[in-house]
């Protein structure tokens, strides 16, 4: 059993953009690092990538995209322990543990008691 440290790191952020050419040449700007393009359950996103992390993730406005502004990615070594713990304190699961296309490994979006998202997401192997 993975042990779960007491605390999440922060693993980078995900946002969201009408003009994913915009977006894509703003960012890229930033973080001069390689870029993954991909689709999760319909909604277009790209990662941008160094050393094997996500240092940003932009996806695609949409009505069917749950993500709504920029969020944290939190870093945490198993997201099923931590959705069971951020269950437990009151948090909302928006999706539920799913793998990432870029990094093949498990993430979820969650929800604080205010409706504030963030990410938890394990690091890459």
């Amino acid at each position: 059993m993975t042990h779960t440290p007491a605390h999440p790191e922060t693993f980078g952020i995900a946002t969201v953009a009408q003009d994913m050419k915009a977006a894509r040449d703003f960012y890229t700007a930033l973080y001069p690092y390689e870029v993954k393009e991909d689709v999760f359950s319909g909604i277009k996103f790209f990662s941008i990538m160094k050393n094997g992390s996500t240092l940003v993730s932009v996806f695609e406005r949409s009505a069917s995209n749950p993500i709504s502004g920029t969020i944290p990615v939190l870093k945490v070594d198993s997201v099923a322990e931590y959705l069971t713990r951020l269950e437990s304190m009151g948090a909302k699961v928006i999706i539920g543990e799913s793998v990432c296309p870029c990094t093949q490994t498990n993430f979820s979006l969650c929800a604080d008691r205010e409706g504030n998202q963030f990410i938890v997401k394990e690091p890459t192997l």
